[in-house]
């Protein structure tokens, strides 16, 4: 097996040389591509390089679709989860994801709090720490909501590993809200 160059892309340090994209890369001879059916000239090395660059820089870490249970059961359902790391579809328990995927804790009417394994790794097992930004939320299914929320570090380690989110309106706590929450 070939372990890849650099980090994986949900560390934000992607770089074009990962890609095989050097500033100084150039076609033999000047020939460009031999073969047009099968081969990929310098410039479009360099090309694709730069734009998968700049798609690994920006794109979400995490996309996940909960339903919020303010009765029992008290933890969230967590339709779909898709991460860069890996993508769960037919949905899990909030306390029981599979290995490698965010645990979700009720911690009050509308309010759960996500918590992402200390490390991951890619599919080539390169390993990394966790590190959230951002988190944006948005309610579904005709609802309307504003959402509160923050990034926290439970385990003192000075990487972020929980989002805390809060989903609420005009009254206050918005009750069993299926919530759409992307994570950068």
């Amino acid at each position: 097996m070939t372990t890849p160059a650099g980090l994986p892309a949900a560390t934000r340090t992607a770089a074009i040389e990962y890609y095989g994209g050097s500033l100084t890369k150039k076609n033999y001879m000047s020939q460009g591509s031999i073969n047009p059916d099968t081969d990929v000239g310098a410039d479009q090395i360099c090309r694709m390089s730069a734009d998968i660059t700049a798609i690994a820089r920006v794109i979400p870490f995490a996309t996940i679709i909960y339903q919020n249970n303010d009765t029992s059961p008290d933890d969230p359902t967590v339709l779909q989860c898709m991460l860069q790391t890996g993508v769960v579809l037919g949905g899990y328990e909030g306390d029981n994801p599979p290995t490698g995927f965010p645990t979700l804790t009720r911690t009050g009417n509308g309010d759960v709090d996500i918590d992402f394994p200390v490390t991951m790794s890619d599919d080539f097992s390169v390993s990394f720490t966790t590190d959230l930004h951002l988190g944006i939320g948005s309610a579904m299914a005709g609802a309307s909501a504003d959402f509160d929320i923050s990034k926290e570090d439970p385990n003192a380690d000075g990487y972020f590993e929980r989002l805390r989110v809060q989903v609420l309106n005009n009254s206050g706590a918005v009750q069993d809200a299926l919530v759409c929450i992307s994570v950068w």
